[in-house]
């Protein structure tokens, strides 16, 4: 049994008298030279003696330590002293010394030779160790605040606590001798003379003194290196090395640079008896509003005095034009209407970054709006409702955030970059709260010092909420201001002890704020409030302020906390940010045309002089017939908005109730969600009821847009900085579209003079653009053009045939916006994105006129295998073509290989001189073609990211988003592909050689070994090369069936990977033309169609609408190339399984309440008058066969529907389903019922299907029953 009991006893020592810049020799000199003369010593400031008896005081009862073999004790609260063994001062082994970084505790050996003695009690089998321990709070003096205490441990043989007992008793001070007298030193500044007032600011020019002084005989101390700093990490000698005063140099006397009114870096050593008084004027440093600034060495313990200031300067305020720091804990931000509601509450009050704390997402995001404003949000923990780290950035700083990164669920970082390469790291933290476990708790921190130390910016704020009570500053906790909330609690100290570990300072307490402006919790009774959330940082002189915003309410139990800061230099805040809402501009037509016939049109030399006065003249008009219309009208209706008001007055009223302002927040959060989704379901409601597009509608509604958040460099390494990536990006796409392969300059012979273009022409061109598209750089929209009657068509003709006769474009039409589309993959690969240039509507009519004319001889020197861009070509040749082969080969066991060619950006790496060399070789009439070469001359186009646009030259490829590309990359490629000789390669086809099919870049070679696939893939690069196309040999591959040898196929001594299905075209192919992958495609396809319609489709009660959004949305997806399938029964089934379980989803029933309700799957379809998915299937192959059949222009379709292999026996036994089985069959059964008809007088002669098929009347006559 174990028996704890301790003597506490209370010892009083006379000392010495202290004052407020008393300065103390520290322990670690102490510990290597007691009281020696010219040895050096760091000098610290003592506290107040006053702030002394309220530390030690504080200081309470002491924890006993007994355990096997020591004894001990344990000091509850830090604090800088000593603890030692009565009368074993000078034993080291019996002294500790203790600092308030370190636990004050101190044990012994009950064996040692520090005075512990025993004694037997009355119980033979109990004992008791004695040992009395002074606690000095003076590392060298006995001073009257010291205790000492008298610990007993009694132990017995069964080693059972007792209890413990702690008694007092005050002992009479008794002098201490033979000690050296240590002086009492002084370190003051002075103004205009050595013995001037003292002062602690001074104005700009002031002359100031530092004076150390010492009166001792005995002791003195001499100054080394004494720095004073200006605040922009540059410092000034004032003490040099000898110990010699000196002046601030030379850049003293410029205005940008000056002293600061401390010092930093102070060394003393008693060796020196004369005091150096060094002086130099107070100047103004590189701050913002013109104050000298500084910072001192965190591991000393100077106070700072304040700020030099100057006094005459009115410019600006202390809290003008300064960046405003917020933290907030919102409780959640997973949902709109969260986010709705923090944002109005964000919208009055004034800040730039919010870091916010416990946003519960489910997963990582980051959008931002249309105003501009930057949202991040951090995923929550995956087991649990708690965590999720965010950020909420105002759009005037915007373009200075440089990245971001989301450590965990509690810990984030926002890097924001200032002029003269200046930089801000804000960390924002969710702490663990006291209940955690010990391990999470000293995880978290670790964590966030190795994050603080990690950071090398010049500005830290580590924000957040630390669940941490940190009060007052005790002892010389210098690091923590004098005005705190509450008593410290355990997470308290540790966060005391970050402080220390990261060298930051408290900013919270720095400031004198009343209670009521200092917490930022409150418990859910409403009675306890308690200040837990806190700013942090590393420059304490850049705060201005540091207080809650009392007013900033939106449903959570914590107030938002906000720090005005003062950087050194000036932050350009972006006042041009985005407006808040999309507007559509009307136009009138009559207005229009008015506006048009009243001004001059004539027509200048120059086509950019032309075109400048041509485009003032139509904005001109435009701005009269506009009529702009807001599309994103108020969503929040009036009744909300009163809510919102009456929470805010119930949370500013001291009278308020804690049950009001709970059932304020849940009223105000149901509001507001209601609110959103009604205007959603509304918005969607008349798209569909007006048959408009559903996908139009969703993009207008979103208030937000998904920007890059991370980029690969060229090594593959992740980067989340927005200056890296955008020097990703200009890298990437300087290189994509710089000329690399030297093509020689066509031949281009002269011609005659292109006929004028006329009104219709242009007429027809506008007819043909979408309405609603993106404008070009000159604002100018297809909406105005369309508006346009045929005053604007005659002016349009007159402008671009003078164009086309000069065959000079204006240099507007040389620049365009370019827009990243995300295509598949890894979004983090610039690779997977699609380049779209925003180019200039009226440059897009221009070139459609000029298509117009010229298409009919580029399709006339396409080949057969090209079915790309081509009227009356379509996906659907190629699909069926390739699986009509595979069928075949399968059927007859011939061998195939198939090779599936992919190029990198295609369309981007195509050479411009190739593109020209092919139209003139293709018969183009040389006006045309050295227009577009005018128009292929000197251009540009601008990548924007984030705020600054990124200009990358273009020297090659043809540009994506003007309708004439396609054709001109389709030239280009039939230019380079005609030297191939493969008149004998390929797979014959009933006397011809099928080598190869193209949609557009889209190839697919036909080979009937790996030898001569290999052959063919590297004669194709060569060629491709010849032209600046490049084989992604990570996408091309190549598929063999079972009956051909051969392993592998090489591009370039490179392995080309073998593939069991490829997706071409949109459809799943392999060897077996089994559609079961195929099928499971489709249904996903389906469903993920469906989902964005339930909006609608629940709200419709017109019947005949909702089937028609399903049909014409959800049957294609889910019947997409069902027409090159095969019919089995097997694949009926499938298809009709996953369109009933969509019936089912449509009408909001599911099996279980379908069963309850009596329903059949027939009665299903009587109510939601959908149409069969295996009629749909049937009368779209049926209407295909007979395209097929009709044509006359030799297609790869036909010819292999026709094929039957000559050269080879088809083996016995039944083959697989055929794709014409189905026509086959049907045909069999109606020659049948004609021969047995009794009625007809005329028996017709038995045809087969094909026959039938060229015959449209006859065709559709036979299948009559499925146009119904």
């Amino acid at each position: 049994m174990l028996l704890i009991r301790s003597l506490l006893v209370g010892v009083l020592f006379s000392t010495a008298k202290s004052e407020d810049d008393l300065i103390q020799l520290t322990p670690n000199t102490l510990n290597q030279a007691r009281f020696l003369k010219l040895q050096r010593i760091p000098l610290r400031r003592l506290p107040t003696r006053q702030e002394r008896r309220k530390s030690t005081g504080a200081v309470g009862a002491p924890i006993l330590i007994c355990g096997e073999g020591n004894m001990g004790i344990v000091v509850n609260h830090p604090f800088n002293g000593r603890i030692f063994a009565s009368h074993r001062e000078k034993d080291p082994e019996c002294m500790q010394y203790v600092t308030t970084n370190t636990l004050p505790r101190f044990t012994t050996s009950l064996e040692g030779n520090c005075g512990v003695w025993s004694r037997k009690s009355l119980q033979p089998s109990t004992t008791d160790f004695h040992l009395r321990v002074v606690v000095s709070f003076s590392y060298e003096q006995l001073t009257e605040e010291d205790k000492v205490y008298d610990l007993t441990c009694s132990y017995t043989s069964r080693n059972v606590s007792i209890g413990a007992y702690y008694d007092t008793v005050n002992f009479v001070a008794q002098p201490v001798v033979n000690s050296s007298h240590i002086p009492v030193c002084h370190y003051s500044l002075r103004k205009n003379t050595l013995d001037g007032p003292r002062t602690q600011s001074a104005t700009i020019g002031q002359l100031v003194y530092h004076r150390w002084s010492c009166p001792s005989s005995d002791f003195a101390f001499k100054v080394y290196r004494c720095y004073v700093h200006n605040g922009m990490q540059q410092s000034y000698m004032i003490i040099n090395d000898s110990g010699s005063a000196t002046t601030c140099g030379d850049s003293c006397s410029t205005p940008r640079q000056g002293c600061s009114v401390w010092g930093k870096r102070l060394l003393a050593c008693p060796a020196h008896f004369l005091p150096q008084y060094p002086a130099h004027r107070a100047l103004p440093s590189q701050t913002s509003d013109g104050t000298a600034t500084g910072e001192r060495r965190s591991n000393l313990g100077l106070r700072r005095t304040s700020l030099i200031s100057d006094q005459g300067d009115k410019g600006t305020t202390r809290h003008g034009d300064c960046f405003m720091l917020c933290t907030y804990n919102a409780r959640t931000v997973s949902t709109n209407a969260d986010l709705h509601a923090l944002l109005e509450a964000a919208g009055r009050i004034k800040f730039h970054v919010i870091a916010l704390q416990e946003t519960k997402s489910k997963k990582s995001e980051v959008r931002q709006l249309n105003d501009g404003t930057l949202i991040i949000r951090g995923e929550k923990f995956p087991s649990r409702n708690v965590g999720g780290v965010g950020f909420v950035v105002h759009p005037s700083v915007v373009h200075l955030v440089d990245s971001h990164e989301i450590l965990s669920p509690r810990l984030a970082i926002l890097r924001l970059h200032l002029p003269r390469r200046k930089s801000i790291s804000i960390i924002n933290c969710y702490s663990p709260t006291l209940t955690a476990d010990e391990s999470e708790l000293d995880t978290f921190y670790e964590r966030l010092e190795d994050v603080i130390h990690n950071e090398k910016s010049f500005y830290k704020f580590v924000v957040g909420d630390f669940n941490a009570q940190l009060g007052k500053a005790e002892d010389d906790e210098y690091r923590i201001g004098r005005f705190g909330l509450g008593d410290r609690n355990e997470n308290g100290n540790r966060l005391a002890g970050l402080l220390s570990a990261a060298r930051l300072f408290h900013g919270n307490s720095v400031f004198m704020k009343k209670d009521h402006r200092r917490w930022t919790w409150e418990s859910p009774n409403g009675t306890t409030h308690t200040e837990i959330d806190h700013i942090l940082t590393n420059r304490r002189w850049c705060l201005l302020d540091v207080s809650v915003v009392p007013s900033f309410c939106c449903g959570s139990d914590h107030r938002l906390l906000r720090a005005k800061i003062r950087f050194s230099c000036t932050i350009e805040k972006n006042v041009c940010h985005r407006g808040g809402g999309k507007r559509a501009v009307v136009y009138d037509g009559a207005v229009l045309e008015k506006a048009l016939s009243e001004l001059d049109w004539h027509i200048m030399e120059d086509p950019t002089e032309d075109y400048d006065l041509l485009l003032q003249k139509l904005q001109a008009c435009a701005e009269r017939a506009s009529t702009p219309q807001t599309t994103n009208l108020e969503r929040i209706s009036i009744a909300t908005k009163e809510l919102l008001e009456r929470r805010r007055a119930l949370r500013l009223d001291p009278n308020a109730s804690h049950i009001e302002q709970l059932v304020a927040n849940a009223c105000c959060r149901r509001a507001l969600q209601e609110d959103l989704q009604k205007h959603r379901r509304k918005k969607i409601l008349e798209a569909a009821e007006g048959r408009r597009s559903l996908k139009k509608c969703r993009r207008d509604l979103r208030d937000h847009n998904i920007p890059l958040t991370a980029l690969l460099n060229e090594e593959g390494i992740v980067t989340s900085s927005r200056r890296e990536m955008e020097a990703i990006t200009e890298r990437f796409y300087t290189n994509l579209f710089r000329s690399s392969v030297p093509v020689m300059n066509p031949n281009i012979p002269a011609g005659d003079e292109p006929p004028r273009i006329l009104p219709a022409e242009v007429r027809v061109a506008i007819q043909s653009m979408k309405p609603s598209t993106a404008p070009g750089p000159d604002r100018i929209s297809a909406d105005l053009l369309r508006a346009g009657g045929h005053h604007l068509h005659v002016i349009l003709a007159e402008h671009m045939s003078s164009y086309l006769r000069k065959e000079r474009i204006p240099n507007q039409w040389r620049t365009s916006r370019t827009v990243l589309i995300h295509k598949k993959g890894d979004r983090e690969d610039l690779r997977n994105y699609r380049p779209i240039c925003l180019l200039s509507v009226l440059y897009k009519l221009f070139t459609k006129i000029i298509l117009t004319r010229i298409s009919r001889t580029l399709d006339e020197a396409q080949p057969q295998e090209q079915a790309g861009f081509r009227q009356g070509f379509s996906c659907m040749d190629n699909i069926q073509t390739v699986s009509r082969v595979i069928e075949v080969c399968r059927e007859y066991r011939l061998p195939l290989v198939l090779t599936f060619v992919d190029y990198e950006k295609a369309f981007d790496s195509v050479e411009t001189n190739a593109i020209l060399s092919a139209l003139v070789d293709q018969g183009v009439d040389a006006s045309y073609v050295r227009t577009l070469a005018d128009c292929y001359r000197q251009c540009s186009t601008t990548v924007q990211l984030f705020q600054r646009p990124i200009t990358i030259p273009i020297a090659k490829g043809v540009r994506q988003g003007d309708t004439i590309s396609p054709k001109l990359f389709t030239a280009a490629l039939q230019w380079a592909m005609k030297s191939l000789n493969w008149d004998e390669r390929g797979i014959r086809v009933d006397g011809r050689f099928l080598s190869n099919l193209r949609f557009a870049d889209d190839i697919v070679l036909f080979s009937r070994s790996t030898e001569e696939a290999q052959a063919m893939l590297n004669e194709l690069n060569e060629v491709g090369k010849k032209i600046g196309l490049r084989m992604n040999r990570t996408k091309t591959k190549f598929m063999k069936n079972a009956f051909c040898d051969g392993e592998r196929i090489e591009l370039e001594g490179t392995q080309i990977a073998e593939t069991m299905s490829y997706v071409y075209l949109g459809r799943s192919l392999n060897m077996e033309n089994d559609l079961k992958e195929e099928l499971g495609r489709r249904r996903r396809a389906a469903w993920a169609a469906f989902g964005p319609l339930r909006e609608a489709t629940d709200q419709l009660t017109d019947h005949e609408l909702r089937a028609h959004l399903f049909d014409s949305t959800v049957l294609p997806a889910l019947c997409y190339a069902a027409e090159t399938w095969s019919d089995t029964a097997a694949t009926l089934k499938s298809l009709r399984t996953v369109h009933r379980a969509l019936e089912r989803c449509l009408l909001r029933y599911n099996r279980r309440t379908q069963l309850q309700a009596g329903l059949r799957s027939s009665d299903l379809r009587r109510i939601s008058r959908l149409h069969d998915p295996a009629e749909y299937v049937s009368k779209a192959k049926h209407r295909w066969a007979g395209h097929i059949m009709r044509r006359e222009d030799d297609r790869w379709t036909r010819r292999t529907l026709e094929w039957i292999p000559r050269e080879t026996k088809r083996p016995r036994g039944r083959p697989p389903t055929r794709w014409a089985d189905v026509f086959a069959a049907r045909m069999d059964q109606l020659n049948a019922q004609l021969e047995t008809s009794q009625n007809s007088r005329r028996r017709r002669p038995r045809c087969s299907w094909m026959t039938m098929a060229r015959e449209r009347i006859e065709w559709k006559r036979c299948w009559g029953p499925h146009d119904k």
